[in-house]
């Protein structure tokens, strides 16, 4: 779970390092899933692989939690 929060922050200063006007919306995302994530914290612990998909999601800037 450390590694994950640690892409996502990461991701979040990326993002607010940008000059976009879309900042907003893509920080919005980015806390949605960051939420989604949280609310998987005890499935990681049982299913570790998950953690690893999260954060592939978060490295291709797919933060659809659908």
């Amino acid at each position: 779970m450390e590694k994950l929060k640690s892409v996502i922050a990461a991701k979040i200063i990326e993002v607010s390092s940008n000059n976009n006007e879309d900042i907003r919306t893509k920080l919005e995302k980015i806390n949605r899933f960051r939420d989604f994530a949280d609310a998987c914290h005890t499935l990681m612990k049982k299913y570790p692989d998950i953690e690893s998909e999260l954060i592939r999601l978060v490295e291709n800037n797919d933060f659809d939690t659908k």
